[in-house]
């Protein structure tokens, strides 16, 4: 069973991984509609098994960078470290822990060949992208507001 189903993302943004389950290795890896979550950009759902819940609470929180950017953190089994923003986020220290059990529906690797992949749904939900004048809560220097949203997001 997966402790976690993370059922949107920003598809642009986001990498996924094969599965890794062994019988999709062998039938496959077209023919399998779960990914796991690399590198993730929008947090729009997520889906826990009580498991799930606790591994999160345990390693996610307390958080010091954007949700997305956190999960993603974790998805790749990266560690937290202690710095400044542009350290923390960018940190590629893995983590001594075992890596979360975490997968996310998969979308075509080309959009317009969306029919070769018909069990690749992408994600269940979605939403727009934040804008420097509509956003969600973030957790940014100056110099990351200016490069995300441009002299506008002062």
């Amino acid at each position: 069973l997966f402790r976690s189903l993370h059922v949107g993302y920003d598809v642009a943004c986001t990498t996924s991984r094969s599965c890794g389950r062994g019988a999709c290795a062998s039938s496959g890896e077209a023919s399998c509609p779960l990914g796991r979550p690399a590198e993730l950009f929008g947090m729009y759902g997520i889906a826990l098994a009580p498991r799930g819940a606790r591994a999160l609470l345990q390693r996610l929180f307390p958080v010091s960078l954007q949700v997305d950017t956190e999960l993603s953190r974790l998805y790749r089994n990266l560690a937290k470290v202690e710095g400044d923003l542009q350290v923390r986020a960018m940190s590629s220290v893995a983590s001594q822990g075992r890596p979360l059990r975490v997968f996310a529906p998969r979308c075509p690797p080309n959009p317009g060949e969306a029919n070769l992949w018909p069990s690749w749904t992408g994600p269940l939900v979605v939403a727009p992208s934040s804008r420097a004048d509509c956003t969600d809560i973030q957790v940014l220097s100056h110099a990351n507001r200016v490069q995300q949203y441009g002299e506008i997001g002062r």
